[in-house]
């Protein structure tokens, strides 16, 4: 990953130039737990001003000719302005953003969908908090002089939106459904920015029996490449406790 991250670093800076303020990795690389099988690349690119169309359109084929070079997972990248890192407001405009999700639309029609991307986005505050909390700045300025403590009513609101859909995604993902919960669970009782590691670790020693073996189960699988053997009544046992502690609002 390190070479992969330092290829991206070398490219945007050839793209960009003065206009790049600094490249934060955030997500598990930055806070442990990073698993190849299954993470993604995260990383934020703070600019002075709206980068041009051109530069939007080299940044993304660029990522998109080393999709085979990334995790499993893939890249996710925003492009945000360091006028609203220093001045945070949420949820946050992005002037670019990539991730799996839209890789085959940009496939399909890159010019189309650069058009199209930009706008305001509630996961850019959890971003901010874990790259204030775990970043790593791999070029730019300093960290500490761009990022500051995301206010928790937004940290909150962003980590809660992620994982309102768990319930949907159970089949596909249930370890990384079930590792989320528990971040959220730790952020609402400790006030603890956590990892998916670090808050799965916990919830095992905090949360009740049979509760703490499905998480024990969870967090074996994302740490040895186990198939994620979590059956659907083992979710309705966490999702039922979830609602009960006011983590989730749907009903089962």
């Amino acid at each position: 990953m390190e070479e992969l991250i330092q290829k991206i670093v070398r490219e945007y800076v050839k793209i960009l130039q003065t206009n790049l303020v600094g490249i934060y990795i955030h997500g598990s690389y930055a806070m442990g737990g990073f698993n190849p099988s299954r993470s993604d690349l995260d990383f934020l690119v703070i600019c002075e001003q709206i980068p041009s169309f051109d530069q939007k359109k080299r940044m993304i084929r660029f990522l998109m000719d080393h999709e085979s070079e990334a995790p499993f997972k893939g890249f996710e990248m925003s492009v945000v302005l360091k006028r609203y890192c220093l001045n945070f407001i949420y949820p946050t405009p992005y002037e670019l953003h990539y991730s799996p999700m839209y890789l085959s639309s940009y496939q399909k029609d890159l010019e189309g969908t650069l058009l199209k991307m930009q706008g305001k986005d509630e996961d850019l505050a959890a971003h901010f908090m874990i790259t204030y909390h775990f970043g790593i700045c791999v070029y730019g300025m300093e960290k500490e002089r761009l990022f500051s403590e995301v206010p928790k009513e937004a940290y909150l609101d962003s980590i809660e939106k992620d994982v309102a859909d768990s319930k949907k995604r159970f089949k596909k993902e249930p370890v990384d459904v079930i590792l989320n919960l528990c971040r959220v669970y730790y952020y609402k009782k400790e006030g603890v920015v956590s990892s998916k590691l670090l808050a799965g670790e916990w919830a095992i020693r905090h949360f009740p029996y049979p509760l703490n073996n499905i998480i024990s189960k969870a967090l074996s699988c994302y740490l040895n490449d186990q198939v994620d053997k979590i059956d659907e009544k083992e979710g309705d046992l966490l999702f039922e406790f979830m609602e009960k502690e006011g983590i989730l609002n749907e009903k089962v």
